[in-house]
């Protein structure tokens, strides 16, 4: 078979927890979905489910608005545009 070389969708439905710690939403279904703030520190990763949900917990929380970039990674190492 030929080799993966397709991008996952950008993670959507994007949903910042009321206390600033965690982001959920939907990505491709067994990727790796990795939440970074503005200077592109990785703030926290996680793998999303059978069903494309996932839970991201951050740290540190994000308190002041900050804007986050969500991206998502497949197993073939393919890279969603944010």
């Amino acid at each position: 078979t030929a080799p993966d070389t397709t991008s996952p969708s950008a993670p959507a439905d994007l949903l910042v927890a009321e206390d600033g710690a965690s982001v959920s939403g939907t990505a491709e279904a067994g990727s790796t979905v990795t939440i970074s703030d503005a200077a592109g520190n990785v703030l926290g990763n996680a793998t999303a489910g059978s069903d494309g949900s996932f839970t991201v917990p951050l740290s540190p929380a994000l308190t002041n608005g900050e804007t986050v970039t969500a991206i998502a990674s497949d197993a073939a190492g393919n890279i969603s545009e944010p």
